[in-house]
């Protein structure tokens, strides 16, 4: 452009065009000058140099003939610069301008050939016209191409790093099938002559052994371990990273699996001389369905690591409930220990494959530091989460996140004491010769009908059975060193279908992670291990032969489902008069996963015992029509009678006194348990019964849990309560606060409990105004009425409602009639009161 205007200038001079010099001049100072100081923002330099050039154009029409000027042509050259600027608003303004300042030269004034006449030079002017113009299409020509070979030249760049990551990934997925191969290759190989070891290892152990040969065998036992730890560890990572672990989702309790899993570091840390310390919240829901296998190995990780960097002190694991919904719930679980702890820098990488605190630690305390990197790989499988926090020399907290989903409540109870063991007919075989001791003598234990042959002649002796009327019912495959066997006769059971009904189980003592799943893919009934309790042997085998297991589509049984299986079929009974106990004792145990019902008297109690068969009984001590004394020395008498088996009855009463013990007591009551509940104290003694580990001495030294009380001074037992209350702290209304802590927090629950508490008050307080007002005086009819009321206002910490009635329960005991005007006004009062303030 600035040529041009040169040229034009030129042309001024020629023709002494003073007119036209000038302003040649000053459109190139311009030009140069948009070009020097706008340079850092070419757009608007671009746009200033095409305005520039045009508003010289316009000048340069008005003196060369206006609208007959030659000089129209060059607004075509500054639309094409507008162009090579790459700048389409200023394209489209540089158009507006031109065809605007060539509209005001139609219409405007004809002006003549003006102060500079082009028929003289008019073969120079259109040189510079054509130059000026084919250079602009030029440079719009070369603009073109340049963009073309620039897309095709990206287009090659894309296509060949395409082509580079295709092949990269190619190499990648070639690569990790290859390491795959050689892992699978090498974990064969290697847990072959491992499971060998192990396996002669348990026959060494299982003989006559003295002192320093059984320490011998028991070093190399637990350094075959080790080494296959280490194999498993190193598989399950490279599983991981390829995308090949499946998690294994199975309905379990989540209590017997937390009390199962702990046994190991409740050993561990009692060999060093650690506390071992292990809390499920009350909260907590017991029945979930997940990978229970990979939970038990990312807890005994962090347990284990916190055994091992703790000289002293303790090791806990929590079990909390961080987010609960109707299907779902996210369980908390966490580890503490009074550790070495670890630095802040390192905490950050700690979870990576073979990162330790410090290197010198591997030296002291051993390990491949993989095991917090598949732990964290494990739970994010799960959809959960992995943390730690620690302060040097202080301790450490690693914690981790999942979200289980619920077992749905219509889940088969099998009953396990359905079928007698004399019935059941079992075939023992082994992958050695026959059958070791550990197995036979399990089974001459318990009483089984059972043979032994090689496992090479199972079938033919099962098929012969058959024939012969008098069928096998279950066969029993212990494995000393490889399972292959077990595997190939579970392939031919499923081939023939006269043997698809055959119970097939597995006792293995040298299992892996995944083996249950793989057996239950080939037709086994469950899965077991070394070494072999009697009784689990017993009950798997009356479950896998029930009629509710064959009809239904249920999962292989292993330990941890047959201790399901025991907790959902212990059935208890609940007998109370008042629906807000009923109800708030029936929450407690339903969350726990036992099965319960209940009854409102001590008649419906044993009519129900006479129909069905419960293994604990909870009964409360005064009700209608029937009380619970007479109600258990009426059960006692029926068991009695028909020669049953006792059923523990569990007293369920506000009175805490020792008359009413040994009242309990004399009817046949076995237990004792005060109102207002406690949960924890609840399941505690619901688990003593069902596992059979009862310590209870409710009825030998009673306990108020007050320092100091004489347990057989019966009046001081029965003053220091009616002491206490009469202190002079205010009595709060109702107690928020504690009513919530007892139920764990669960507002929804405790809003079900105060609305069946609302729905009976009023009846409870008119009986009770009806009882003090009552001709003649009846004090037995007056304390049962305050009795209840005062069990119900503890329950949902009703203070002033419970305190009233419980002075009217002591009066009556001491043979005072309470103030006949004084009673129905105060207890109308405190119902009002409570009415108004309680609320969530």
């Amino acid at each position: 452009m600035t040529a041009i205007v040169f040229c034009l200038a030129g042309l001024g001079l020629y023709a002494n065009t003073l007119a036209l010099i000038a302003p040649s001049i000053a459109a190139a100072c311009l030009i140069w000058a948009a070009c020097n100081f706008l340079s850092p923002r070419p757009v608007i330099m671009g746009r200033s140099i095409v305005l520039i050039f045009t508003a010289y154009i316009a000048w340069f029409v008005c003196l060369t003939g206006g609208i007959f000027s030659p000089g129209q042509f060059f607004f075509i050259l500054a639309m094409a610069g507008a162009v090579l600027l790459d700048d389409l608003l200023g394209f489209l303004m540089t158009c507006g301008l031109c065809a605007a300042l060539l509209a005001f030269f139609y219409f405007g004034p004809s002006w003549g050939p003006g102060a500079l006449n082009l028929n003289k030079v008019r073969f120079v002017f259109l040189v510079i016209l054509f130059s000026g113009i084919g250079s602009a299409l030029f440079l719009l020509l070369i603009r073109h191409l340049s963009l073309i070979k620039g897309q095709q030249s990206l287009i090659r760049d894309r296509q060949a790093a395409l082509e580079l990551s295709e092949k990269v990934r190619e190499d990648a997925k070639n690569a990790i099938e290859v390491k795959d191969r050689f892992l699978a290759n090498m974990s064969h190989e290697i847990r072959n002559p491992m499971n060998g070891v192990l396996g002669m290892i348990h026959v060494l152990l299982d003989s006559k052994l003295d002192a320093k040969q059984r320490r011998h065998a028991d070093i190399a036992y637990n350094s075959a371990k080790a080494l296959l730890s280490i194999v498993n560890d190193i598989l399950d990572l490279s599983k991981i990273e390829a995308g090949k672990i499946e998690i294994d989702i199975r309905p379990f309790d989540l209590e017997i699996a937390i009390k199962d899993i702990v046994s190991l570091p409740e050993l561990q840390a009692r060999q060093k001389g650690l506390e071992f310390i292990y809390t499920i919240d009350t909260d907590v829901p017991r029945l979930l369905k997940g990978d229970i296998g990979r939970i038990r190995q990312v807890i005994l990780n962090f347990t284990g690591n916190a055994i091992k960097f703790t000289e002293s002190g303790a090791v806990t694991l929590n079990v909390t409930l961080k987010e609960d919904q109707e299907e779902h719930a996210l369980i908390h679980f966490s580890v503490d220990d009074t550790g070495i702890g670890i630095s802040e820098d390192v905490l950050k990488s700690l979870f990576s494959p073979f990162v330790q605190a410090d290197a010198s630690i591997t030296k002291k305390y051993g390990g491949t530091g993989l095991g917090l990197s598949i732990s964290k790989l494990f739970i994010e499988l799960m959809g959960g989460q992995v943390g730690a926090d620690s302060i040097e020399m202080i301790g450490s907290t690693f914690w981790f996140e999942v979200p289980f989903e619920k077992q749905q409540p219509e889940e088969i109870v099998q009953d396990l004491s359905a079928i007698s063991m004399n019935e059941i007919r079992v075939v023992a075989i082994s992958d050695e010769p026959e059958p070791s001791t550990r197995l036979t003598r399990v089974l001459d234990r318990i009483g089984f009908n059972y043979k032994t042959c090689e496992y090479g002649q199972v079938i033919e002796l099962v098929s012969l059975a058959n024939t012969s009327s008098t069928p096998f019912h279950a066969v029993i495959m212990e494995v000393s060193e490889s399972d292959q066997y077990a595997r190939a006769i579970g392939r031919e059971f499923r081939q023939i279908p006269e043997l698809n009904s055959l119970a097939c189980i597995i006792v293995t003592a040298v299992g892996k992670k995944g083996d249950a799943r793989e057996f239950e893919d080939l037709g086994f009934s469950a899965f077991l291990s070394f070494p072999l309790d009697g009784n689990i042997l017993q009950d798997t085998i009356r479950t896998v032969l029930s009629p509710a297991y064959q009809k239904s589509s249920q999962s292989i049984i292993t330990r941890y489902t047959l201790a399901e299986y025991r907790k959902r079929g212990f059935k208890i009974l609940i007998v109370d008069d008042l629906e807000t106990n009923v109800l708030t004792v029936k929450e407690f145990i339903s969350k726990q996963g036992y099965q319960t019902d209940s009854v409102s008297n001590g008649l419906q109690a044993v009519e129900k015992v006479k129909h069905t068969k419960y293994d604990l009984i909870f009964m409360d001590c005064q009700m209608p029509e029937m009380d619970g004394y007479e109600a258990s020395r009426q059960i006692r008498a029926y068991e009695a009678l028909e020669k049953l088996a006792v059923t523990p009855i569990i007293a369920m009463t506000g009175n805490a006194f020792e008359r009413d013990r040994q009242a309990c007591k004399e009817s046949g009551m076995n237990d004792f348990i005060s109102k207002p509940v406690n949960p924890q104290d609840l399941i505690e003694l619901i688990e003593a019964y069902q596992s059979g580990t009862v310590t209870s001495v409710a009825f030998e030294t009673p306990n108020f849990d007050m320092p100091g009380l004489d347990v057989h001074d019966v009046k001081k037992q029965e003053r220091i309560p009616a002491d206490l209350e009469n202190n002079n702290a205010p009595v709060p209304v109702f107690d928020r606060a504690g009513f919530l802590e007892r139920f764990g927090n669960d507002e929804e629950l405790a809003a079900e409990i105060l609305g069946a508490f609302f729905q009976e008050v009023e009846e409870l307080v008119d009986n009770l105004v009806s009882a003090v007002k009552k001709e003649p005086f009846d004090p037995e009819y007056l304390r049962d009425c305050a009795h209840a009321l005062k069990g119900a206002a503890a329950n949902v910490n009703a203070e002033q409602l419970r305190r009233a009635a419980l002075d009217i329960e002591t009066q009556t005991s001491n043979d005072i009639q309470p103030d006949v005007l004084d009673v129905p006004e105060r207890m109308t009062e405190y119902l009002n009161r409570f009415n108004r303030e309680a609320r969530l």
